[in-house]
């Protein structure tokens, strides 16, 4: 099967041997922007600031994450499913719980808005109109013995400023934003500088050794990613 993410604000979901339309994904009230596939799950991102996730087979929605304040533009699964990715024009990344919707870890560092994002097992790349790719320190997707820590930010703060959340206008819906606790420790490893213009997508080789990014710089990268 393939998802295709659509300015109607729907995604569909697509037989990749007949063409047929196997279910539309409706509900976001904005555009939706980017989607996933994992196994029998679909995330969906969107500009009205949510991401959500449905069952491939019947459509059904199961979850929908809130705690982003602007566009949601890229969502990612982990390896296995058991995480979701976002990436947003809230200069922010979030990693969630994809089983029951809580917030993980925020990703804070980037100048300007983040355009997409991929998880390897045991790394998160996030590219950004900043032009630069930051790549995080994850533990293991498939770890089950993670120690709950006091919620924070995650990030080299940008210009001088502390690692916190920083306040902006948009979408958003504070009240529904879950800060209680981070699940997953996670470290920036590095930031990765070369491309002149920004950057807009990024994925993962299978074993998560390399990493690829596209540019509006004309060019495409193959980086290190170990």
């Amino acid at each position: 099967a393939r998802c295709a993410a659509g300015y109607d604000r729907t995604a569909r979901i697509w037989s990749a041997e007949t063409g047929a339309c196997l279910a539309s994904l409706v509900g976001h009230g904005d555009e939706v922007n980017a989607c996933a596939l994992c196994g029998d799950r679909v995330a969906t991102a969107s500009t009205d600031a949510t991401a959500k996730i449905w069952r491939a087979d019947t459509g059904a929605l199961d979850l929908t994450l809130c705690g982003h304040a602007e566009s949601i533009i890229g969502v990612a699964f982990s390896p296995t499913g058991r995480r979701v990715v976002t990436a947003s024009m809230d200069c922010t990344a979030k990693i969630w719980d994809a089983a029951t919707g809580r917030l993980e870890a925020t990703l804070e560092g980037h100048d300007d808005e983040v355009t997409d994002c991929a998880h390897a097992r045991t790394r998160v790349a996030t590219t950004s109109a900043d032009t630069t790719v930051k790549l995080w320190i994850v533990p293991p997707d498939d770890a089950r013995d993670l120690v709950v820590r006091p919620a924070r930010t995650v990030g080299d703060p940008p210009h001088g400023a502390t690692a916190t959340s920083r306040p902006r206008r948009g979408r958003g819906t504070p009240q529904h934003q879950q800060h209680q606790q981070q699940l997953v420790p996670v470290e920036l490893a590095t930031t990765l500088r070369g491309h002149k213009a920004p950057v807009f997508r990024c994925t993962f080789a299978r074993d998560g050794a390399r990493l690829a990014t596209a540019s509006g710089d004309h060019t495409a990268k193959i980086w290190d990613a170990a």
